[in-house]
């Protein structure tokens, strides 16, 4: 079942008392949960708050010297795969912290990186993409595996790879052309698009919402009007985690679950009040765009910027998505913070605590976890939270921490 056409639900459906959590199915056998607003998750997991790895920091040097990292995964074998975009490398640490292994540098060759953009884990092999549009895979060594070039898709503006499926198969993201140049408020869409390992050919599989937008005052260009995002409204934050493509939505807090021939496995949603955008959520959001991005913009500019600027009525109902190598879903509450444009890749360190809902990957709502002040989750496994930790200079050390069920 495709995403745009949702089949009737059946009558019969149950319901969980300790969650209450009512669970319908489609008619092509799709789940469907939803929670109400007085629900709760069946477990609340707490992570330890010292880790049981660390690299880089102020003692870093060497290899465990880090800037702007932008992934960091912990394999199964226990050791920590980290990309860095200021080195365009992999480096690979065993799990007592030591350098093994570094992969890549700045270039066009076979594992070579033109900038780092993102990088995917499909079990233990990393798919990196970099600025050029290539995928290329690594094996839990660091030993390239294949490479694929920039891809297009006909009609629709390429924005690179959502991650690898098991048996190779990599989902592209295509920005579909505009359906409607007349309205006020246009909704824009995103293609996800898959190619299989051993084949050139593309496969369309789900078409979801990308970001709402608005007409602009000024013209733009030969008397045309363009169109600003909706700032603070979200942007699509999808994601693969095992073998399905994972979707947040722009309008209320649910998670759609897609197999890779575009069939709904589920979708999760819960009941949350949805919060205005006012004028301190719109000045916040400005003050964060001019302490990062603006720091290298003119004045001029920067302020011309601001005034291009469009809000939305209310703001998103979830922030960051990150996949969970158990097949789990990660969703954090939306922070202003995260929605401020940045450097590819590149994520914030929030400077409160976050808190994040943990989806099974039957689609159940499993838990809540706080992760402290500072730090950026970037993977997270059946007993592990990792990703990145930055100090008040903001100098980064990569970080694993148990998390306890």
């Amino acid at each position: 079942m495709r995403l745009q056409v949702v089949a009737a639900l059946t009558l019969a459906a149950l319901t969980s008392p300790a969650m209450s959590a009512q669970e319908v199915r489609d008619s092509a056998g799709g789940k469907l949960v939803r929670y109400g607003s007085a629900a709760r998750p069946s477990g609340r997991w707490v992570m330890d708050t010292v880790p049981q790895f660390a690299v880089g920091g102020t003692q870093g040097t060497g290899p465990a010297e880090l800037a702007r990292v932008i992934a960091v995964v912990r394999l199964s074998n226990g050791r920590v795969a980290v990309a860095t975009r200021a080195s365009n490398e992999l480096r690979y640490f065993a799990p007592d912290g030591r350098h093994v292994a570094t992969v890549g540098r700045r270039g066009q060759g076979p594992g070579e990186f033109d900038q780092m953009v993102e990088v995917h884990r499909s079990a233990d092999t990393l798919a990196v993409t970099d600025r050029s549009g290539r995928l290329q895979f690594f094996s839990p060594a660091g030993v390239l595996l294949r490479g694929y070039t920039r891809a297009s898709y006909p009609g629709a503006s390429v924005f690179g790879w959502a991650g690898t499926l098991p048996g190779g198969v990599s989902l592209l993201r295509a920005l579909d052309p505009p359906t409607d140049t007349t309205g006020e408020e246009v909704t824009a869409t995103m293609s996800f698009v898959a190619r299989p390992a051993a084949s050139d050919s593309l496969r369309w599989v789900a078409r979801f919402p990308y970001v709402r937008t608005r007409r602009m005052s000024g013209a733009v260009s030969a008397g045309q009007r363009g169109f600003s995002p909706l700032w603070l409204g979200g942007m699509l934050k999808a994601v693969v985690t095992g073998t399905r493509l994972c979707a947040g939505d722009l309008d209320v807090w649910a998670v759609t679950c897609l197999s890779a021939d575009g069939q709904l496995i589920w979708r999760t949603s819960r009941a949350v009040p949805r919060r205005p955008v006012g004028d301190r959520e719109r000045r916040r959001f400005e003050q964060v765009f001019r302490e990062n991005v603006g720091k290298g913009m003119p004045p001029a500019q920067l302020e011309a910027t601001l005034r291009t600027f469009a809000f939305a009525e209310y703001q998103a109902p979830i922030g960051r998505v990150v996949p969970g190598a158990a097949g789990e879903v990660w969703v954090a509450e939306f922070r202003i913070e995260d929605e401020v444009p940045r450097g590819d890749g590149e994520f914030p360190s929030p400077g409160t605590a976050s808190r994040w809902s943990v989806l099974g990957s039957d689609g159940r709502w499993l838990a809540d976890v706080s992760l402290p002040a500072r730090f950026a989750l970037m993977d997270a496994g059946r007993d592990y939270v990792a990703g990145v930790r930055r100090d008040e200079d903001d100098v980064e050390q990569v970080v694993v921490y148990r998390l306890r069920r």
